[in-house]
């Protein structure tokens, strides 16, 4: 089972349900977009492409222990507002995503506690650098979790990524 900490967390190990989705469609409509910008902004195209995305209540559950309580139940998080928008052009990319929406956790027993999340995410890259960053955060009754990722590389191959959370308990 995974500690709600962790599932509330966007690392790749967490698994949290909200970061899947995000990754799988961005990365789709990234392929999508950056295929169609590459063949539209080189030689007789179009220029620059830009695609805007909007998203309302998408759902996403998952089993996990609340790490204040150590009680096992189910997070659920409704994403009520999303939207990403993706540029691109001859010399590379922008992308950005933010979502916000109510966060439940029901305990296996007892009362469920609700809250609020908000994600973002941005990336880009051009012909010599590549950056992404996302935050996360959530605020549910007792519960608190920030996080924070970045990854950059440079034109010389030079490689910095971290990933910070804090988890409060009250």
């Amino acid at each position: 089972m995974k500690i709600l900490g962790h599932v509330l967390a966007i690392g790749v190990s967490a698994g949290l349900p909200i970061r899947r989705f995000v990754t799988a469609v961005g990365l789709a409509l990234a392929i999508s977009v950056l295929a169609a910008g590459t063949a539209l902004a080189g030689p007789g195209g179009a220029g620059t492409v830009s695609v805007t995305n909007h998203f309302h209540g998408v759902i996403d559950q998952e089993s996990g222990v609340n790490p204040c309580t150590g009680q096992s139940g189910v997070l659920t998080l409704i994403a009520t507002n999303a939207v990403e928008h993706i540029t691109t052009n001859a010399n590379g990319f922008w992308a950005t995503f933010t979502a916000e929406g109510v966060a439940t956790f029901a305990p296996d027993n007892g009362s469920p506690i609700s809250g609020h999340f908000a994600v973002w995410d941005g990336e880009n890259g051009n012909l010599q650098n590549q950056t992404a960053t996302g935050t996360f955060n959530v605020h549910i009754d007792g519960v608190t979790v920030h996080e924070t990722i970045h990854m950059s590389l440079s034109a010389s191959g030079i490689s910095t990524s971290f990933d910070k959370s804090v988890l409060s308990c009250r």
